[in-house]
């Protein structure tokens, strides 16, 4: 999205303006152009998967993390000797049946343990924390539609530098001149669509 919106930045600086070594490869930034939009829905795609993925890890983390509470909680009662323990369920028996289960439950506590290791978990938090910030780091681009903006910026260089515009795009393939053809119309999709959403908005605003 940010390579679109930028490469688009340069088409609406007039080329007389421009390093030499972009005036020489003017197509070559349509093409640039066309290469990222190919590439834009498999983004989002991948993106909305991590969302997707970060959201189920999250309410898993949770459950994990009550059960090995609760699991804990259990041993370290047993082992202090609660009236509601398993060393009430051993009364009755030998002292060295006792002892062993004493024993086990010593063993159990240390095995739970070691199966979370503060350094292992400061590193897997850590990791999960950094994937948060990616997935909901709110940026300007989010506002902003890569569809819209080179629509746009397109065809006031077919009207205001028409010259510009016959350079840009005199090599361009049939099936390239499609595939803008189908840009444009989704970017006047998404002008639609994006009022409707607006009036929805300003409409349920009202009742309030």
């Amino acid at each position: 999205k940010l390579s679109i919106i930028a490469l688009c930045s340069i088409l609406s600086v007039p080329v007389e303006q421009l390093p030499p070594a972009l005036q020489s490869n003017w197509p070559q930034v349509l093409d640039g152009i066309l290469s990222n939009f190919e590439g834009l829905p498999i983004a989002q795609a991948k993106r909305k998967e991590m969302e997707k993925m970060y959201n189920i890890g999250s309410d898993d983390e949770d459950e994990e993390d009550d059960e090995d509470e609760e699991g804990l909680s259990a041993l370290e009662s047993a082992l202090a000797g609660d009236d509601d323990g398993v060393e009430e369920e051993w009364v009755d028996d030998e002292e060295d049946v006792f002892d062993e289960g004493h024993e086990y439950l010593e063993y159990l506590a240390q095995q739970a343990s070691k199966t979370r290791p503060d350094d292992r978990e400061d590193d897997e938090e850590s990791e999960y924390d950094d994937l948060e910030e990616e997935i909901y780091f709110e940026s300007p681009l989010d506002d902003l539609d890569p569809y819209v903006i080179f629509r746009d910026v397109f065809a006031g260089l077919q009207q205001h530098n028409p010259a510009s515009y016959n350079e840009l795009t005199k090599a361009t393939t049939p099936t390239q001149q499609e595939f803008i053809m189908n840009l444009i119309q989704t970017a006047d999709a998404n002008v639609v669509k994006a009022a409707a959403a607006a009036a929805e908005a300003a409409a349920e605003a009202a009742k309030a």
